[in-house]
């Protein structure tokens, strides 16, 4: 097996990975909008703004939020700036579940520690660094 070949089934392997699929939900649909408001409570936040910043359509953000309202982890509610803009809230039921999915993906994260050890978690960082800055 080539270099490519191994690299591609590892990444997708990822994904089946006990500790690294469960965290693989903060970066997807609910938990990621979630963790996104979470992380920026202070900000005003719009549809669009999510549909911006985590490079999803518009129109998954809108059946994303319209889940996260039936579940009652969100609300909208018009701008007091801009009438015409739905903006969106965490409710306290979305904020303490967000809280319990970080304390999950934190435990998995201590066990990877522990698995791989620090050095090899100091050098999988400085990779993973290096993905994130090519372009």
């Amino acid at each position: 097996m080539d270099i490519k070949d191994k690299l591609t089934l590892n990444l997708y392997s990822i994904y089946d990975s006990d500790i690294f699929a469960p965290i693989m939900e903060f970066l997807q649909g609910e938990t990621r909008v979630l963790l996104f408001m979470r992380m920026n409570k202070k900000k005003e936040i719009y549809p669009s703004d999510l549909s911006d910043a985590l490079y999803v359509t518009r129109q998954r953000i809108t059946s994303i939020l319209s889940s996260l309202r039936k579940k009652g982890f969100v609300v909208t509610e018009l701008s007091e700036k801009d009438h015409r803009r739905m903006q969106v809230f965490l409710t306290v039921q979305g904020k303490e579940y967000i809280a319990a999915k970080e304390k999950i993906a934190k435990e998995l994260i201590d066990t990877l520690i522990d698995r791989l050890g620090p050095d090899n978690v100091r050098q999988l960082s400085k990779i993973l660094g290096m993905i994130v800055r090519i372009k």
